[in-house]
């Protein structure tokens, strides 16, 4: 009977040491009350998809400048994200994503605003130029490498693959932007490298952004210094219209470019007109039309001054 109690007495205090041992507080314990497991590979993906959402989100605001910063932060912050640890190729698109934005931050924002700061142009470009080689490293470094060291023209542009079109022609008009607030000097070093990178383009993705390559030489057949070509320039400028009509840039250079050059001043107005009546709405193109039309109705104001006889 006294063994039987006593067995009875110990089994009493066993359980009532393990019942506060388990309904202690972490604190008691010298344990945090934030969970301790580890992210999962799919919470990690899902925090990766809601950063590129709330870019994408953002970047379609980008005609307020803080919302397009804010975009190229998030995307910035998404070309380090462990979601990106196996996937190279994403990440090199995410880079040339940046570039592309920064090419809208410095040309938009600044560039073609009356108050442009040549400074402030030449560091957002620099930005993009760094992000486009970067994107272009992973998809063609053999590229990357030659463009320091030889002629550009004899770079072999077909090695670039053809998801890295877009950040090799992200390379080609960011450097554009940076050379336009340089020295003449640097600016005639630049054209070589662009000239040639956009002459790829034209061969292999003559619409891409828009017709960018298209709309560059048909204002570079106006501008070299030595075999200017009208026609050159008008078919280029065409083929970009055609390209993407919705795209108000286009018509826009032609007006200005081409129309002046050659004096045709009915084409100058129909142009800035279609321009300034661009839908500043499009899902693709819309915060470039709206800056465009500000830009037409600018230029559409000096018409007496451009067609004044001489």
């Amino acid at each position: 009977m006294l063994i039987h109690r006593i067995t009875t007495l110990l089994l009493v205090t066993l359980l009532a040491t393990s019942w506060a041992c388990t309904t202690s507080t972490p604190q008691e314990n010298g344990e945090s009350s934030a969970p301790t497991t580890e992210p999962t590979e799919a919470s990690a993906d899902d925090e990766f998809q809601e950063l590129l959402a709330a870019a994408d989100e953002a970047f379609a605001e980008r005609h307020d400048e803080a919302r397009l910063r804010e975009a190229l932060d998030l995307w910035a912050t998404a070309t380090d994200h462990p979601a990106l640890a196996d996937d190279p190729g994403r990440r090199a698109e995410l880079h040339a994503t940046l570039a592309r934005g920064h090419y809208f931050w410095g040309r938009y924002h600044h560039s073609i605003q009356p108050d442009a700061d040549p400074a402030v142009i030449s560091e957002i470009a620099e930005a993009g130029v760094h992000h486009a080689r970067t994107a272009l490293r992973h998809w063609s470094p053999q590229v990357v490498s030659r463009l320091a060291h030889e002629d550009p023209w004899d770079v072999d542009y077909s090695v670039v693959p053809p998801e890295g079109i877009d950040a090799l022609l992200g390379y080609a008009r960011t450097t554009t932007l940076w050379s336009q607030v340089q020295e003449p000097t640097e600016q005639l070093a630049s054209e070589p490298l662009i000239d040639a990178i956009m002459a790829h383009v034209i061969e292999v993705q003559p619409d891409a952004h828009g017709g960018a390559a298209l709309r560059y030489y048909g204002t570079r057949h106006l501008t070299r210094h030595f075999n200017r070509d009208h026609d050159a320039s008008e078919e280029a400028f065409q083929r970009a219209i055609d390209a993407a009509p919705d795209f108000a840039i286009n018509r826009l250079l032609r007006a200005r470019d081409l129309a002046t050059h050659r004096g045709d001043r009915d084409l100058f107005e129909a142009d800035l007109r279609a321009v300034i009546d661009a839908d500043p709405e499009h899902p693709d193109y819309g915060p470039e039309n709206a800056f465009a039309a500000e830009l037409a109705q600018r230029i559409l104001d000096r018409a007496d001054e451009l067609f004044a006889e001489p």
